[in-house]
């Protein structure tokens, strides 16, 4: 009933959206802006999506590595999968999905894999700040946006002390959840127990000093893809902005990432987008125009080749949220 009713309600907010993103909006001027799109600009769009998508697997090595060393390639086909599910599935399952493909496939626990997700969110979060910090020097944000940051900045600090106290403080957190946990069975708290304790062994530091370097760079060069993204996106649509544009659209966009809805961001992604090219003149037809393509540049290039890696890996994620053993790998079973 949860997961349904989660699904619901992010349906019906990106309904909202998608109604106040066509608001106005004349279909014709809609598809002649499509229309006038350079496919060479879409192209190079594309490139740094998945440029990006790959720097983000590079990343994730070196977080996985004080555990074990595992080929990028395994790394970039589990992230293709995840990505590809979050398209699919409500409440960013994807990012358990490519937890349970890795760990299955490779041998390690699904919870130190998902712990290292949520240390790599973590570092996004501070890196998108770190951006919006910078951005806020020099550009006026609307006051919503500025709240936005600090909620942004607060989620960040409690995920940060939660990872320094479960990583510290395991065996107080095993007693507090145990406490929490008495009327439940126990072989369930046994269960719960095992999962704390390798959850926590996923949060350790990287293996040298120069990773830490690493890391940092990569997780500006993912951001600055974006950016160089929207960029030649703007280009395509024949948009001649500011040179800040493109980091606007990237700060706006983000946060359509945070506000709940349907699988894909759809209508919260094209709203917000609207809305900022809206802060430098671009009429709502064009906008949204530019919205729907990059969105999809986004989007359906992850879920088709998730999808064929999900087939090469035996992994079904249609059926993730009804059935998780169907996500087993067949290498795994045999």
């Amino acid at each position: 009933m949860k997961k349904k009713l989660h699904f619901i309600v992010g349906i019906a907010i990106s309904t909202v959206f998608i109604i106040l993103a066509f608001y106005q909006v004349r279909l014709s001027e809609l598809v002649d802006s499509i229309k006038t799109a350079s496919i060479s600009y879409v192209l190079i769009v594309l490139f740094f999506v998945i440029f990006s998508a790959y720097l983000r697997a590079l990343r994730w090595y070196y977080f996985l590595l004080p555990q074990k060393k595992i080929d990028i390639n395994s790394l970039f086909s589990s992230l293709l999968i995840g990505y590809g599910a979050n398209v699919i599935l409500p409440a960013h399952l994807g990012e358990i999905v490519r937890a349970f493909v890795l760990g299955k496939k490779k041998k390690l626990a699904v919870s130190s894999t998902l712990a290292t997700i949520l240390v790599e969110r973590v570092i996004d979060i501070l890196t998108f700040l770190f951006l919006l910090i910078f951005l806020l020097l020099i550009y006026d944000f609307p006051k919503w946006v500025k709240e936005s940051a600090i909620a942004l900045f607060v989620v960040a600090l409690l995920l940060i002390v939660m990872i320094i106290f479960i990583r510290i403080k395991t065996n107080a957190t095993i007693k507090l959840i145990n406490h929490l946990l008495k009327p439940a069975p126990l072989k369930f708290r046994e269960k719960i127990n095992h999962l704390i304790e390798t959850f926590a062994a996923g949060f350790v530091g990287l293996n040298k000093k120069s990773h830490y370097v690493v890391t940092f760079l990569l997780s500006i060069a993912i951001w600055l893809g974006y950016v160089f993204g929207f960029a030649f996106g703007l280009k395509a649509f024949h948009l001649h902005l500011p040179w800040i544009a493109p980091l606007v659209l990237m700060v706006i966009t983000t946060i359509s990432i945070v506000v709940p809805s349907s699988p894909g961001y759809i209508g919260t992604y094209h709203w917000l987008c609207q809305l900022a090219l809206g802060f430098f003149g671009v009429g709502k037809s064009e906008a949204l125009g530019f919205a729907l393509v990059i969105h999809a540049l986004n989007t359906l290039p992850f879920l088709i080749l998730g999808l064929i890696c999900a087939w090469k890996e035996g992994v079904n994620i249609f059926q993730f949220s009804r059935n998780r053993p169907a996500l087993a790998p067949k290498q795994a079973v045999n």
